[in-house]
């Protein structure tokens, strides 16, 4: 299945190349973003040079009413919120000793903390972008209650009275999909919930099809063990899956100087010897943030964490 978003992907790929990593460690990074896969798809990255910080204007939309049918045309005003986002670096690194060269099976051990690094990278990445549910002006559920079928009605109908066009997805804890099932299927879950759409699923990255949970009322689930705990539940989000209303943004620094000028910093794997010091030391970096442009675009999910 295509990778599709996740731009650490062409950086893993030079690690591969430059036989820093195997493309099997490669793979594992590659399936584990959820969030993250579904910005790629909808163009929800932007770039960074030569500043750590970048502006977003949010303008606020016109409504029907603003349309007249005077004989004289009245301008209408525009109110403008300036969104500010900071990037900053990411990073994980092992040092690794000679003794271990000697004593173990270098290859496999290497390999697996590789994987480890990566996918803790990648785990990063969505625990971020899922972390702005809880900012969300709208939130329905309760963190003291299980998940249903009423709070995501709930939340389809104020996506639906903001007029953000559909269709929606949703990521919520394995918790929160866990309780939807077995209100549709019964504690014997003889029912099962409608199957994805399939102009989705050429799309879509290997992460998100091995997390997909089910459709319900049109929106397709994912879940992800990285939603943001609070107040001891669990909280996920419905979102627009439309690259004009979808209102999640991963920043990426690009670096303006250096042997990695003018490419996004993101998921660098690199290794460097230690003489003095008889280490191998392995690291994996990235310079980014994540923003939300519009605070009312999307409503949190809450449930109970048990």
């Amino acid at each position: 299945m295509p990778i599709t978003g996740f731009t650490g992907s062409s950086q893993l790929d030079d690690s591969v190349a430059a036989e820093q990593i195997s493309r099997r460690v490669a793979a594992t990074a590659y399936s584990k973003p959820v969030a993250d896969n579904f910005l790629g798809i909808l163009g929800g990255y932007d770039f960074v040079s030569g500043s750590l910080t970048k502006s977003v204007t949010k303008i606020t939309k016109f409504s029907a009413g603003a349309l007249t049918t005077g004989d004289d045309g009245v301008a209408t005003e525009l109110a403008d919120t300036q969104r500010n986002a900071t990037v900053s670096e990411h990073g994980l690194g092992v040092f690794y000793g000679d003794i271990l060269d000697v004593a173990n099976a270098t290859t496999a051990q290497r390999q697996r903390i590789q994987m480890m690094m990566l996918k803790a990278y990648a785990e990063r990445v969505d625990n971020q972008i899922l972390a702005l549910a809880t900012s969300l002006t709208n939130q329905v559920g309760s963190v003291a209650n299980p998940g249903s079928l009423d709070i995501i009605l709930a939340a389809i109908t104020l996506m639906e009275d903001a007029d953000v066009d559909g269709p929606f997805y949703g990521i919520w804890h394995a918790r929160g999909i866990n309780h939807v099932r077995q209100e549709i299927g019964g504690s014997s879950a003889v029912n099962n919930p409608i199957f994805m759409r399939q102009d989705v699923l050429p799309r879509i990255g290997p992460a998100m099809a091995n997390n997909y949970a089910f459709t319900v009322f049109e929106v397709d689930f994912f879940k992800s063990s990285q939603c943001p705990t609070s107040g001891g539940g669990k909280v996920g989000y419905l979102m627009p899956m439309s690259a004009e209303w979808n209102p999640l943004v991963r920043l990426i620094g690009v670096p303006a100087e250096g042997r990695f000028a003018g490419t996004p910093w993101d998921m660098r794997y690199e290794e460097q010897r230690d003489a003095s010091g008889r280490l191998d030391e392995m690291w994996v970096t990235g310079l980014w943030t994540t923003m939300l442009i519009d605070l009312g675009v999307g409503v949190g999910l809450a449930a109970v964490n048990s």
